[in-house]
């Protein structure tokens, strides 16, 4: 394993500006084929970001967690945190897991709550993605 940053001085890798808008309240990395990928809480405008790090930290683009009126599921706002992995996690998960602490919902309003989206989502965003800056 190398560390590119022996001395813990911090490095600035990207600025919260747009599309991510502060407060930047959650980071995790997930994997696609051995290609590191920085997934970002942008929860001053209710948005994900994806850094490709891999390729200097490229912004490769945001998404937003909507909602599932069919199912009575709110969309995510307010993010104060999240967590990431590419691990499948059994049949449910097979491509891991994006676990999104959701600070307000307004389908049944109440507290906050956590969303749970399938790395698939993930894995298909950033492949589809990669493939319009190849473009």
């Amino acid at each position: 394993m190398q560390l590119d940053n022996i001395n813990g001085q911090p490095e600035l890798i990207a600025r919260a500006q747009a599309p991510v808008k502060a407060d930047i309240e959650g980071m995790g990395i997930y994997n696609i084929d051995g290609e590191k990928f920085l997934v970002v809480s942008s929860q001053g405008n209710n948005r994900f970001a994806i850094y490709r790090i891999d390729a200097n930290n490229e912004l490769l683009g945001v998404f937003a967690i909507g909602a599932n009126k069919a199912l009575g599921i709110d969309a995510v706002s307010e993010t104060d945190g999240i967590e990431v992995t590419s691990i499948p996690l059994g049949d449910a998960f097979p491509k891991g897991l994006l676990v999104v602490q959701d600070g307000r919902n307004v389908m049944p309003m109440a507290p906050q709550n956590f969303k749970l989206v399938s790395g698939e989502y993930l894995d298909d965003f950033i492949t589809l993605k990669i493939r319009q800056l190849a473009q």
